[in-house]
């Protein structure tokens, strides 16, 4: 599994799953990175931090995407859209970058956005990524608590035109 973007839902998301799964986190900050390869949160998130320091994780910290081309089975978008007042909607440029990465350098795969985008984005992007089986899951977590968030979820919402192929 790759999660892209180490924030607080890619770290949570990438930090639980490394308990199961060989994980990478890839984030272009390479404070972050180099931070977490030092096991030290880059964010505030009492359970983040004990993970970091008690946990066996297998988890490899990179801020380049192109060291898991070929080698993941699972891609998680964890990436910044933010909302726009002046255009009245959200920034998807990064999301969309990343994607085009991925599209570029795997014939096939799997991709599954956690950021937030608005109504109508996974259709637009499937149909131009036909290569890229597109899955969402919104995110509901706070800042503090995200990773017991994430190892305790009040509610999992998941959703896809692939969700039969998927099995």
């Amino acid at each position: 599994v790759t999660v892209v973007g180490a924030g607080y839902v890619g770290l949570s998301n990438g930090l639980m799953l490394s308990k199961h799964f060989q994980t990478s986190l890839i984030d272009k900050d390479n404070l972050k990175i180099n931070s977490l390869k030092k096991n030290i949160s880059p964010i505030k998130d009492k359970k983040i931090e004990e993970y970091l320091s008690n946990e066996k994780l297998n988890i490899k910290f990179s801020s380049e995407l192109e060291n898991v081309f070929g080698r993941t089975d699972l891609y998680i978008l964890a990436l910044p859209t933010n909302y726009s007042q002046t255009t009245n909607s959200f920034d998807t440029t990064i999301l969309t970058e990343v994607i085009d990465q991925i599209s570029s350098n795997e014939a096939e795969s799997c991709v599954l956005i956690k950021s937030t985008i608005p109504v109508g984005f996974t259709d637009e992007i499937s149909k131009k990524y036909r290569n890229i089986k597109f899955f969402f899951s919104p995110e509901f977590l706070r800042e503090g608590t995200a990773l017991a968030d994430c190892l305790s979820p009040s509610r999992i919402v998941i959703g896809s035109n692939h969700i039969d192929e998927a099995n």
